[in-house]
């Protein structure tokens, strides 16, 4: 299997790609390999890059899965993903998607704003992240997110994310859930490929302490 790659970046944007990196992973790290043994292959998590990922991600941040989708479900209906809907869009047509007042004011700074998607893909990750990062409204875990599922980026590990931080509790049998700066620091262990351990983190916490199989 040959990975993917754009410039210099490591891209995952196949099964292939995620396969190669858990392979790699098991060899950094035993604990992946029997993860992968017990949950299988993990989801590719693999979205088009873009203006209407950078709204999803403002959307799904700091509130419950499901409402989250509820709401995007409603903008994608009355059709409030694109740049040009969305300069139209009056307040009380995000106001019935569900939109927060904050929401509504990041997505109408990203429209704005003038991002540009293309120039961003050929950065490397801490600069594509600070590029990120300068908007209002997006914070390094959704900056790390869009680049491990929109941009493929191999290497991106969002340490602050709660489900990440209590896989690793579980697995590495720790009183507590480990702080975001120390989960990032047991992560560079796991670089070239922190977003495929993300992934297989992502995974156990779905199944195993959310109860959907057993251990």
């Amino acid at each position: 299997m040959t990975m993917s790659h754009q410039g210099s970046h490591k891209v995952i944007n196949t099964q292939n790609d995620l396969h190669k990196g858990l392979e790699e992973l098991a060899r950094l790290e035993p604990r992946f390999g029997e993860l992968f043994t017990q949950l299988g292959m993990p989801p590719l998590r693999r979205i088009e890059a873009g203006f209407q990922a950078l709204v999803k991600a403002i959307v799904f941040q700091h509130i419950s899965r499901a409402s989250a989708e509820s709401i995007w479900r409603k903008l994608v209906a009355q059709g409030l993903i694109t740049k040009e809907a969305l300069l139209s869009a009056t307040d009380e047509d995000l106001i019935q998607t569900g939109l927060s007042y904050r929401k509504r004011h990041y997505v109408r700074r990203l429209v704005e704003s003038d991002v540009d998607f293309t120039q961003l893909n050929k950065l490397n990750d801490q600069d594509a992240i600070s590029v990120l990062v300068s908007l209002e409204g997006i914070g390094r875990w959704t900056a790390e997110v869009y680049l491990l599922t929109a941009m493929g980026r191999a290497d991106v590990f969002p340490a602050g994310d709660l489900a990440l931080r209590k896989a690793v509790q579980e697995i590495w049998d720790l009183s507590e859930p480990p702080r975001k700066t120390e989960l990032r620091a047991l992560a560079e262990e796991w670089s070239p490929w922190r977003a495929v351990a993300a992934r297989l983190l992502w995974a156990y916490y779905g199944a195993v302490i959310k109860g959907e199989v057993k251990r």
